[in-house]
């Protein structure tokens, strides 16, 4: 199978990418500067070929010569970094806009959208998200040659996340015992998702995409809750951290979302089950963290 991932640098598309090859798959890996692709660990991969998305010309090209029978897209900006409102509508709409019709244009079979859980009004990410779906959507049910699966994506964790992302940053600083911690009252849930089970379910709907109908949502997390401050202290307990959690010492974010939780039973018809609770999964996050 040939199977072509956007973002195939950041954390998702990488461990997508090592997986599908793995599997020995065809992989075309999509990046804004192929450069990032000698640092990873599979860049010599016979399988693996490199796109260079830096202009539309070469992103064109690439796709046609790759010919892919599924797109994963995983490109994104969540604006950790204070990208102004060009540089996220750049990355989180018009990116997979032309991702999308170069798909179209080549009758290309399945196109696969990592999306988000969040609620549309929570920051610009999230806006240009919701919008980017509702565009395909709404493009797929007119003269379109593809199956369009969005799939909405719950708090995901795992070893060599950035350290912007707030689960790396918890663990790394309890790793490091740090000083001390500022943190909200932690009262936020959270659907807590490994990394592993991230790519075992979107192998699972792989595996069954004759099954899905076009246009098809599918919530993707371990199906239960857990609040910010179990997380956290449950980090700090299993890493052995003298770091002190002042909680409290922050207000919530503005928009802060509360509760947020998976519905899986979609994907639990396909025969999948998360394999990693929070116990084993901040266990395997530790020990490969150190390993970095």
């Amino acid at each position: 199978m040939k199977i072509l991932v956007t973002g195939g640098t950041g954390f998702l598309g990488r461990n997508l990418i090592k997986h599908f090859l793995h599997s020995r798959n065809f992989v075309a890996l999509v990046t804004r500067d192929p450069k990032k692709v000698k640092k990873l660990n599979f860049c010599d991969h016979e399988n693996l070929n490199v796109i260079d998305s830096s202009s539309l010309f070469s992103l064109k090209e690439g796709f046609k010569f790759f010919n892919p029978d599924i797109i994963i897209h995983t490109a994104c900006c969540y604006g950790r970094k204070n990208e102004d409102d060009n540089s996220m509508f750049e990355s989180n709409y018009k990116f997979g806009v032309d991702i999308f019709n170069l798909a179209n244009d080549n009758s290309k079979k399945v196109f696969i959208n990592i999306g988000t859980s969040l609620e549309r009004h929570i920051n610009t990410y999230s806006l240009l998200k919701h919008q980017f779906v509702e565009f395909c959507k709404s493009a797929s049910e007119k003269d379109i040659k593809f199956k369009f699966i969005n799939i909405k994506l719950e708090h995901m964790y795992g070893p060599g996340d950035e350290e912007s992302k707030f689960t790396a940053y918890i663990l790394n600083s309890c790793l490091k015992n740090v000083e001390s911690i500022d943190l909200t009252h932690g009262n936020q849930t959270r659907d807590m998702i490994y990394i592993d089970d991230v790519i075992s379910a979107i192998q699972a709907i792989i595996n069954n995409i004759k099954d899905l109908k076009n246009n098809e949502d599918l919530s993707l997390g371990f199906g239960v809750k857990t609040s910010i401050q179990d997380f956290v202290r449950k980090v700090a307990h299993l890493s052995g951290s003298k770091t002190k959690l002042n909680f409290g010492a922050l207000d919530y974010r503005e928009n802060e979302t509360m509760h947020s939780v998976a519905d899986i039973s979609r994907l639990k018809q396909f025969g999948w089950l998360p394999k990693y609770d929070l116990d084993k999964g901040i266990q395997d996050y530790i020990e490969k963290e150190k390993k970095l």
